[in-house]
């Protein structure tokens, strides 16, 4: 719901305005009752930065200004503002999941992939969780649950299993101990402590 103050801001921020039309029956609804507006009614346009056309009862001075939408086929500048806004979707970006002490802690992380929706030729790839909540209707997404501490051998059967449940695409990308790092005081801490003295 738009306030007077808004609506005011909102003429006040106008590129341009036509001032003084007048209603037809069933052209228009209030936008905030959505009750019809009777024809004859005064009105104005208003072209707004973000190029769309608002239309509002009375003239630029009146008070108790009112939004009104159009009813059946929108303008041409509205209709390109929302093939615009659609097309500005987000896409999703590569990236590298680094695990904080706390998740080796916890052991176990969520990890998000994606890849183009209609072909299943590109390679998927990981992203972000903040990503993977803003989805784009163009991409397939994919979350999986990864161990990343723990037993060497009980890590590597748990993660094997989870890629086995995975697209093909996915399954390429992943190994089971990727991310994995052993216990501090585990006897596998201690063999890669001895794997970096000896290289």
């Amino acid at each position: 719901m738009a306030s007077r103050d808004s609506i005011e801001n909102l003429k006040n921020s106008a590129e341009r305005t036509i001032q003084g039309l007048k209603t037809k029956m069933g052209e228009f609804r209030y936008n905030q009752t959505k009750g019809l507006v009777k024809p004859d009614l005064v009105y104005s346009i208003y072209f707004t930065p973000d190029k769309r056309e608002v239309y509002i009862t009375g003239l630029s001075t009146s008070s108790n200004p009112k939004i009104m939408d159009k009813i059946g086929k929108k303008s041409v500048i509205n209709t390109y503002h929302e093939i615009n806004k659609t097309s500005r979707q987000n896409y999703p970006q590569v990236f590298q999941y680094a695990p904080s002490d706390e998740d080796y802690d916890i052991g176990i992380v969520t990890r998000y992939f994606t890849r183009i929706a209609n072909d299943t030729s590109k390679p998927f790839f990981e992203i972000s969780v903040d990503d993977f909540n803003d989805q784009n209707n163009l991409f397939t997404y994919i979350s999986t649950s990864w161990t990343i501490s723990g037993n060497k051998n009980e890590v590597l059967e748990v993660n094997q299993d989870r890629i086995n449940t995975l697209p093909n695409g996915l399954k390429r990308i992943l190994f089971p101990l990727q991310l994995w790092r052993p216990s501090p005081d585990s006897s596998d801490s201690l063999e890669k402590k001895l794997e970096r003295l000896r290289k």
